[in-house]
């Protein structure tokens, strides 16, 4: 087999088999589940909130007016760009037959005729599988945005920055207050979780609030519920995956935040992925050079993630909508 054959399958198989392996990629990303897609982001997505004080008074005769003035204040998502660059040499492909002769094609057989196609679905599908870990495991939360300098590829996680360094900087900025629960041990994840969610604002406890934490955390808390109460030994019932009193409130173990002992909610759709077009991170070129005698295979997308709206316009904490613990 040489170039000409696998670039020719490479392409083949990638207009046949598109819808499937756009697809295919949304499995991975476990987290993207839980964000509002936002489309057509060019280079920053700027979220406006608002909040007023009080409006409601008692009657009396003549005109009050209140003394509060509706604020205005704004979120920024900025996209950055990213990029898939793979390469394919004409040494690779022995190497490539070989390793498809002997594992790829077991069910295909031993024409060589199916080679170019078998190859060309390992390529792609290995490809796609490893952009959707580090989109978890690398980007999502701890994505920490670094300039990359030429020639040398930068990581997954310096693409742009994730929600834990979103969280950080709206600490920082004054514009989150983190519940003051300090540190706990894994026996205590269970009563940990629920002081946290006594500390939401009562206007957002009967929202659909997943607490996020780490898939460790998660099975703590169980771990914990089974030590604690004993009585629910299934904990696959969907109608115990619940924390406290609130049936709408769950703990959900984000793959992507490892070891962190942070926990974190927001309002339902005020998480968000901003993306310069539809699905535009599915996007892959395939491209022969005959010349340098390879084959190339290449993506460009943008890419940002954060908060529509985060809070603390005013003072109060009812003004927050997102809520993190201070420990990390």
């Amino acid at each position: 087999m040489n170039l000409e054959e696998l670039n020719a399958a490479l392409g083949a198989y990638f207009r046949l088999h598109q819808a499937q392996i756009e697809a295919f990629l949304t499995q991975g990303f476990y987290t993207r589940q839980f964000l509002t897609i936002i489309s057509g982001v060019k280079d920053q997505y700027v979220a406006n909130n608002k909040h007023l004080a009080s409006i409601l008074q008692p009657y009396i005769r003549g005109f009050t007016p209140k003394t509060d003035k509706l604020a205005f204040g704004t979120e920024i998502t900025q996209v950055k760009r990213a990029k898939i660059d793979y390469e394919i040499t004409s040494d690779d492909i022995v190497d490539m037959e070989k390793s498809a002769l002997g594992i790829l094609l077991q069910g295909v057989g031993s024409n060589t005729t199916n080679l170019p196609s078998g190859i060309a679905n390992m390529v792609f599908n290995s490809i796609l599988d490893k952009s959707e870990e580090e989109m978890e495991m690398d980007l999502v939360w701890n994505g920490a945005f670094d300039e990359a300098t030429y020639p040398t590829p930068g990581d997954a996680e310096d693409i742009n920055d994730g929600f834990d360094k979103k969280l950080d900087s709206s600490i920082d900025s004054g514009r989150l207050t983190p519940f003051a629960l300090g540190a706990y041990s894994d026996a205590e994840v269970l009563d940990y979780t629920e002081e946290f969610v006594k500390n939401l604002p009562t206007p957002v406890k009967r929202k659909s609030m997943p607490i996020f934490m780490s898939v460790r955390n998660e099975e703590l808390y169980w771990e914990n519920r089974r030590t604690k109460f004993g009585t629910h030994t299934d904990h696959s019932d969907d109608s115990v995956l619940t924390v406290h009193k609130y049936k709408n409130i769950k703990p959900v173990g984000l793959p992507s935040m490892g070891d962190s002992k942070r926990m974190f909610t927001t309002v339902p759709g005020n998480m968000i992925m901003c993306e310069d077009g539809t699905g535009e991170e599915r996007r892959l070129t395939v491209t022969l050079k005959p010349d340098e005698r390879c084959i190339r295979i290449t993506g460009d997308f943008k890419v940002g993630f954060g908060f529509r709206a985060v809070g603390k316009i005013s003072s109060s904490l009812n003004d927050q909508v997102v809520f993190c613990n201070d420990t990390k």
